[in-house]
């Protein structure tokens, strides 16, 4: 993800929103499936604890992981977005699943969490970036070498164009 703090984004078309939400909700998938993956939550040989859970419960679990992700690499402060810790995520989680694994309860703060997630990923960050580069990427404040501020800037213009790699 290229993000660029400084630079306000443009109010968004309807379209636009529901493109975004898709590719949110994609990045948060291809975030989480390899961690989730290697600490076996998922995928097999999955840890007992995860099996027969409400899927419900396995997308809050995604969306955890992209918070401790976004915290860990320090890409935005979690209380500036409003969000709570994802090790307090965790363990609402975690008793919520032990009082039923496979009839969902509801976290009260998760669809404000999720909202504030991703209106500040709208603002902040390419859409398509992750598709293209594989990787996040934080530009923060001023940059002083010229060429390292121009080529942000033209990350930043270029943030939304959706690039279809060529065929050979």
């Amino acid at each position: 993800m290229v993000c660029r703090a400084s630079l306000p984004a443009p109010l968004a078309q309807d379209a636009d929103l529901q493109d975004a939400r898709r590719r949110f909700e994609s990045h948060v998938l291809r975030t989480s499936q390899p961690i989730l993956e290697r600490y076996q939550f998922v995928g097999r040989g999955s840890a007992r604890m995860m099996r027969d859970v409400h899927a419900a419960y396995v997308a809050e679990l995604r969306i955890i992981v992209q918070l401790h992700v976004w915290q860990r690499g320090r890409l935005v402060d979690l209380s500036q977005i409003g969000v709570p810790a994802p090790h307090s995520m965790i363990t609402n989680l975690i008793e919520r699943m032990r009082d039923a694994r496979q009839e969902y309860i509801a976290s009260e703060a998760l669809v404000q969490t999720i909202g504030a997630m991703f209106f500040w990923w709208y603002e902040n960050c390419a859409r398509h970036a992750p598709e293209h580069l594989d990787t996040d990427v934080l530009v923060r404040g001023s940059v002083m070498n010229e060429l390292i501020d121009e080529l942000t800037q033209l990350a930043w213009s270029l943030r939304h164009l959706n690039i279809e790699a060529g065929k050979e």
